[in-house]
């Protein structure tokens, strides 16, 4: 079994969730909200060998933490996948859709640049936007949609 997007770092015991999935053989790609998560997310998946960690930049949160992206850019040699990174129109994030855009487009353009990584891509109401930005973007990586 494969978990391909866990919020690991927002359980209330991550390491109890760490070992039963280790437990239970199952892979899990953790995903981080923001680039200043990445570091400890990290380290909490470090010694679980099906445990790999995405830095993210969620874009619920890119209005207030777009200022991270320098940090993002910075930590990118380090991770083979990005995540949870997109675009989200819904009634409460709607209103900061143009920042979301900057920042997504932004990561988008430095994972081109970088030769790609797997990304896990938060796209609410906003399919079509975030399949514009990678179709602009071809060695950004694979995406997965959720």
């Amino acid at each position: 079994m494969i978990d391909l997007h866990c919020h690991i770092d927002l359980y209330d015991n991550p390491d109890a969730v760490l070992r039963r999935a280790n437990d239970a053989r199952i892979y899990v790609l953790s995903v981080t909200t923001t680039p200043k998560a990445w570091c400890g997310t990290n380290q909490m998946g470090k010694d679980y060998k099906r445990v790999r960690t995405a830095l993210g930049l969620h874009p619920q949160l890119a209005h207030e933490r777009y200022g991270e992206l320098s940090l993002f850019e910075k930590l990118l040699p380090e991770v083979q996948y990005v995540g949870e990174i997109g675009l989200d129109k819904g009634k409460h994030y709607k209103q900061y859709f143009e920042k979301q855009q900057h920042v997504f487009s932004r990561i988008i353009e430095m994972l081109n640049e970088c030769g790609g990584k797997i990304m896990s891509i938060h796209s609410l109401y906003a399919t079509d936007e975030v399949l514009d930005v990678i179709e602009k973007n071809p060695k950004a990586g694979p995406p997965i949609l959720g």
